[in-house]
């Protein structure tokens, strides 16, 4: 490095670079975390056709960028809301 200008852009650079991979190990740690709590929750449930179609639902489609993988579990909040009131309805129903 030639002078106190570059120095001072290193500097600017090295610090940059940590915050982008503070940022992304932040955003995978939440990432894995959330991913423990949805399959935990899923097995909560019991029901084995439920758990089987979500396991494959995952597979086919697993997320390619980080903005598909934020809609992707946006959607599939929505619908495991909408199954689990559905569920409450219509289990009791079938047991019967």
């Amino acid at each position: 490095m030639e002078g106190p200008l570059e120095g001072g852009l290193g500097i600017l650079k090295g610090t940059a670079g940590i915050l982008n991979y503070t940022a992304a190990s932040m955003a995978g740690s939440i990432g894995k975390f959330a991913g423990t709590m949805n399959k935990g929750l899923i097995m909560l449930s019991a029901d084995k056709d439920y758990i089987h179609a979500k396991e494959i639902s995952d597979i086919k489609n697993k997320p390619k960028t980080t903005l598909s993988g934020m809609w992707q579990g946006t959607k599939s909040l929505g619908s495991s809301v909408a199954s689990g009131v559905s569920g409450i309805v219509t289990k009791p129903v079938t047991g019967a």
